[in-house]
């Protein structure tokens, strides 16, 4: 019998210290805080799922730095980092960002759904590490392929991303018979529920499950959802998925039959507790950066004119937003649109009438660029019908949020609020017929009728099953990052008037 541990993490996204910057206070997440849990021995591997590079303020702040803006790199290889996958948002920085996270990355890069025409990236589809006892573990990468549909076409040049399926079986059939040990880093989630079988998605931009259940893989490990999953098999395949931010490690130990073959794996969890216990050489470097980092988010951008207080998700869907006619108003200014349209993110803390970096920071996490499309009115109706799916009404009649919304805190980002036109949902109707008013200008709108609506770049590709947008012609395709347009309207408008209200009704279950 033989055995070796492997570390691993994924979804990161740039949080190395034990905060998530809504304050100053210390949380049990970040890699730094995760550090002493980094021992490796000759029979260790510490591995990475991707979405490292995007996603927090200290990395947005380096973003347009002429330094290094990833040391995040550095930090990876002084804990160990054997090899590593990338995430759909390490593309957000383009050709040259991957070269730049990479290239000082001593951790292999393996995605083998990911092509490099320009042959200038690190990356190959798999590695194979021969252990201390002589193991052979083959490593296979593998990223979500909606890659295709979320990324702006310029962040792609010089890659394709290929089909995530026929990849690993092709890297899988490749390997199996000359490993001991094989796994895949999947930079995806699960389509079905794990426990019950259920099924979540039809899309295949989650396909953990199936990579599971219909290839040779000894283990599988899933990220992308951000989502604490237990270790568990599905015909035979181990598979888990950890939180994100570094709030968790994933310590699996996996043991190979001397006579079989067979392979087994046991997964335990590593929590941090907000505190760094391990001294690595660039901490007193990041040490610096991050207090600089602390102090420029609490500088305040200006005035509101008054609070914005949130009521919870359901509330705040039935209701509109003062915050969603913000960034809409922002939106539809700076792509001269007419109709603009928005999610929200994260309404969890309420946004005072000084309000600062940090708090713009918190409610507007992604850096979506605003793009502005030509829709007509029927495209129009058709992305309010998919944003009227968000309802459902339970068995008391009481209109309550659609069970399929509450898998994930992300699936509450696909409702969206139009502003621009006036409009209501009558929820006693049937789905894809609730649209009861639809009005430009206090005029019905005609499915004919075009329109210029400005959206952030993930929607405008039909990301979060609005389809419906997809194939429009694109009228502008800025690389304007939406916080900095949100930043810099309140910096030279401040103090704001007070917000028009929500231009909707939503009429609720008899």
């Amino acid at each position: 019998m033989k055995s070796c541990t492997m570390l691993y993490t994924s979804d990161i996204h740039g949080y190395l210290f034990p905060t998530n910057y809504a304050d100053n206070t210390a949380r049990p997440m970040g890699l730094l805080s995760c550090s002493h849990f980094f021992e490796k021995d000759g029979n260790t591997l510490v591995l990475d799922g991707g979405d490292t590079i995007q996603g927090s303020p200290f990395l947005d702040f380096l973003r347009n730095s002429t330094g290094n803006r990833f040391p995040i790199t550095q930090v990876m290889n002084e804990l160990g980092y054997d090899a590593i996958t990338l995430g759909n948002h390490d593309f957000n920085y383009g050709y040259e960002g991957l070269q730049e996270f990479l290239g000082d990355n001593k951790a292999q890069c393996v995605c083998a759904n990911v092509v490099d025409h320009r042959e200038r990236l690190p990356i190959i589809p798999y590695t194979v590490k021969e252990l201390e006892n002589g193991l052979l573990v083959g490593i296979v990468g593998i990223v979500t392929d909606f890659v295709n549909v979320w990324e702006t076409p310029q962040n792609l040049e010089g890659l394709t991303i290929t089909d995530a399926f026929e990849a690993a079986r092709k890297a899988c059939t490749e390997l199996r018979e000359t490993t001991d040990i094989l796994i895949c880093l999947y930079h995806g989630g699960y389509e079905c529920d794990v426990s019950t079988g259920t099924r979540l998605s039809d899309s295949h931009e989650d396909i953990a499950c199936k990579l599971a259940e219909e290839l040779d893989f000894d283990i599988v490990f899933t990220g992308h959802q951000h989502k604490h999953t237990e270790g568990t098999y599905l015909n035979g395949t181990y598979t888990v998925q950890g939180g994100a931010y570094a709030s968790e490690i994933c310590k699996i130990t996996v043991t190979v039959d001397d006579d079989d073959r067979s392979v087994r794996s046991h997964g335990e969890w590593m929590i941090p507790d907000g505190t760094i216990k391990r001294g690595i050489p660039s901490l007193a470097q990041l040490r610096s950066i991050e207090d600089d980092i602390q102090r420029k988010l609490d500088e305040p951008l200006g005035k509101l004119a008054e609070p914005i207080n949130f009521s919870g998700r359901l509330d705040v869907a039935l209701h509109g937003s003062a915050l969603a006619v913000f960034i809409n108003q922002v939106q539809r200014e700076a792509g001269n649109a007419d109709i603009s349209a928005t999610c929200l993110y994260n309404i969890s803390r309420n946004l005072r009438e000084d309000i600062t970096a940090r708090d713009l920071l918190i409610a507007y996490e992604f850096p979506n660029t605003l793009k502005v499309l030509e829709i007509t009115g029927s495209i129009l109706r058709n992305a309010l019908e998919q944003c009227a799916t968000y309802f459902t009404c339970d068995s008391h009649g009481k209109s309550t949020i659609d069970p399929a919304f509450l898998a994930h805190e992300r699936h509450h980002f696909n409702y969206d609020y139009f502003y621009g036109i006036t409009y209501a949902f009558d929820l006693n109707l049937p789905i894809g017929k609730r649209v009861s008013r639809l009005e430009f200008n206090d005029v019905p709108v005609k499915d004919d009728q075009v329109f210029r609506i400005a959206l952030n770049s993930y929607r405008a590709t039909g990301g979060g099953g609005f389809s419906c947008y997809k194939g429009c012609r694109i009228l502008m395709d800025s690389q304007w990052e939406i916080p900095q347009l949100l930043r810099d309207y309140i910096r030279t408008h401040s103090p704001l008037p007070a917000f028009p209200p929500s231009p909707f009704f939503v009429k609720r279950c008899k």
